[in-house]
């Protein structure tokens, strides 16, 4: 019987090939090339080779050093045993570096009544719900908030049952639902808390911005980028007579006893999320998807300005005004021939898909169970129910979900006739070894 598979190798920090003419091999079980450099060599004569030699040399292997369980540096073969580059195919690619972002998703809502109850399903699927419900991995969410005629909600400035109250109240059932709502399959990769929520939600009001600010992870080299500068206070100023000015003190983020930023911007939302209600505003904090990538801040509510300050000075600023266009729309009650209805909402919810850390218990290198790199969609977000009027309510989808790429030059060899095993065998040889991606392969 004859098999076949792929093998797929990276390596990183933009490796070159090792320098043709060298011994590979030396004495004490150490090999020349580095950790993650590739390169190409005769392993009968012990001496690396250029690529112009593949068409004379007699044998050939490209290998990868990497660093094995026990810390001893060890080759690992691209190719198999042999090359016969009759049935060998290789190729060798090189994709520039990109920043992976998280996905958000506006819902804007209009026409509601007061006595009312009104009700979302959300239509999610990740990589874990695909595991552990087969096919196309959906799961579906419900979500409730039932009005009153009386003023049941903290709104900007009104003193009425509007539509804010209603995206008020679905955002903060969505935000109080993580003991609750959770992702089957994530608590089995980690020793935190099983009921890992990847929603968040925001409400905004008509005439209000989305401000948001980005913080790139520091360094002397971006080898590093283990942190992102000091955080002093967030202002948040609401235009009046007088202005009102709230200062939410930062002081107590700083990287001085941090290493890692990703734990620091997990206990930064939280803050915020304890904090910013009594203020009518909230935070969402994102991005950071990849190497040495920057974390957006976004902040949104009833102020008319925000600012954040580092102990470099303040942050910039960009604003996003989800208003700015009217939502037009048939009214299929009307006519064939009827024009269109133009709508302008008064209020939204904003979805984001929420980037979780969790203590790791896999048995990996790694200290924690990074969440923000897999693949994770706001598939659909339906209204349930006759409370809603029909064409008054609008999803749109703000910001699409994009992978991080470019980790360096991956080879990809297609076997069809290697059997491999002894010194950097595959792993179901039981020859584990890891590189600085972690367990190898």
């Amino acid at each position: 019987m004859k098999a076949g598979f792929n093998r797929t190798i990276a390596t990183k920090n933009n490796q070159v090939l090792f320098t043709a003419g060298l011994p590979v091999r030396l004495p004490g079980d150490k090999v020349a090339p580095k950790i993650g450099q590739p390169v190409l060599w005769d392993p009968y004569q012990n001496i690396s080779l250029a690529v112009g030699d593949i068409a004379t040399a007699k044998n050939f292997t490209l290998s990868i050093p990497v660093k094995t369980t026990k810390g001893k540096t060890e080759l690992v073969d691209v190719n198999g045993s042999d090359w016969d580059l009759c049935k060998d195919q290789i190729s060798v690619t090189f994709t520039q570096p990109c920043c992976g972002v998280n996905q958000k998703v506006d819902q804007y809502i209009g026409c509601v009544k007061c006595d009312t109850g009104y009700q979302v399903e959300i239509h999610y699927r990740d990589a874990y719900t695909q595991a552990v419900h087969g096919g196309i991995g959906e799961v579906c969410w419900w979500f409730n908030y039932a009005t009153r005629c009386v003023p049941d909600c903290d709104s900007c400035n009104v003193s009425t049952v509007t539509d804010f109250c209603v995206a008020a109240g679905l955002a903060n059932e969505i935000n109080s639902k993580k003991e609750t709502h959770y992702v089957e399959g994530i608590g089995t990769m980690n020793t935190g808390d099983q009921f890992l929520f990847p929603l968040r939600a925001g409400a905004l009001s008509r005439g209000k911005l989305f401000h948001k600010f980005c913080l790139s992870p520091q360094s002397d080299t971006c080898k590093q980028c283990s942190f992102v500068e000091g955080l002093v206070s967030l202002v948040l100023t609401t235009t009046g007579d007088p202005d009102t000015v709230v200062t939410i003190d930062l002081s107590g983020f700083t990287t001085d006893d941090k290493t890692n930023p990703e734990y620091m911007l997990r206990d930064l939302q939280e803050y915020f999320n304890s904090v910013l209600p009594e203020h009518k505003a909230f935070a969402n904090i994102s991005g950071g998807t990849g190497k040495c990538c920057q974390y957006e801040i976004e902040v949104g509510g009833c102020f008319n300005s925000a600012v954040l300050n580092t102990v470099n000075g303040p942050v910039p600023v960009t604003t996003e005004n989800p208003f700015a266009n009217p939502i037009t729309f048939n009214d299929g009650c009307t006519s064939c021939t009827s024009t269109a209805i133009s709508w302008e909402p008064q209020a939204l919810i904003r979805y984001y898909t929420e980037s979780i850390v969790a203590p790791c218990a896999c048995d990996l290198p790694a200290d924690n169970l990074n969440f923000r790199n897999h693949f994770k969609q706001i598939i659909d977000v339906q209204l349930i129910g006759d409370s809603w009027k029909p064409h008054y309510s609008h999803v749109n989808k703000v910001q699409n979900q994009v992978y991080p790429a470019g980790h360096g030059y991956y080879f990809l060899l297609d076997l069809g006739w290697q059997h491999r095993g002894g010194s950097g065998g595959d792993w179901y040889y039981n020859n584990l070894a890891e590189s600085n991606y972690g367990r190898f392969p």
